[in-house]
């Protein structure tokens, strides 16, 4: 059975940073930690600041310069 391709980059990801997050947890005074925390606090400031962002435009995915109609 396949899977979407999202699903699938998903299950990637967090398979390739689940080791990452372990020795964040295991050495909380390393280097680790400190760039795992800086990433969360980024992520959430994305999240308080996306509301304010312009909305999507109804164009997902732009054709290229080559293919636009002049």
């Amino acid at each position: 059975m396949s899977v979407p391709r999202s699903v699938a980059l998903e299950r990637t990801l967090y398979t390739l940073t689940a080791p990452v997050l372990a020795a964040a947890r295991l050495y909380p005074d390393s280097p680790v930690n400190t760039v795992v925390q800086l990433a969360g606090a980024a992520g959430i400031g994305g999240w308080i600041l996306a509301p304010t962002g312009a909305p999507p435009t109804a164009c997902s995915s732009p054709r290229p310069a080559a293919a636009r109609p002049s």
